[in-house]
């Protein structure tokens, strides 16, 4: 008689760019955009793997990692003040789940007044 043993190996998820855009073009509407890798315990890229972006709490985009492990999203508009930007990958049968958070902050120029 033998038993199965799974076992999830840890993921990392590795910030490689983050922007938060709010120059004269898009004064009234700032952005943002992410890259981040998605990376075994050996620093090896996991492709074709899920990656959740969340902006606060609502679910901004969802993408594949590419054979290099990377994934991102971008033109992503919010409001102004602090935003919490999260990278989740929920793991699978044989990797384990692993999130990175920023925060960004888009100062008004207008001081509430628009």
């Amino acid at each position: 008689m033998s038993d199965t043993v799974t076992v999830t190996v840890p993921a990392s998820l590795i910030q490689t760019t983050l922007t938060s855009v709010q120059t004269d073009d898009n004064i009234f509407t700032p952005s943002i955009g992410w890259l981040v890798a998605l990376k075994d315990n050996n620093s090896n890229p996991l492709s074709g793997k899920t990656v959740k972006f969340y902006v606060d709490t609502a679910l901004a985009s969802s993408q594949t990692t590419l054979n290099n492990g990377q994934t991102g999203f971008g033109g992503y508009t919010t409001t102004f003040g602090t935003h919490t930007i999260k990278a989740v990958f929920e793991g699978d049968n044989t990797y384990e789940g692993c999130e990175v958070s920023r925060t960004v902050t888009f100062e008004d120029p207008f001081g509430g007044l628009l």
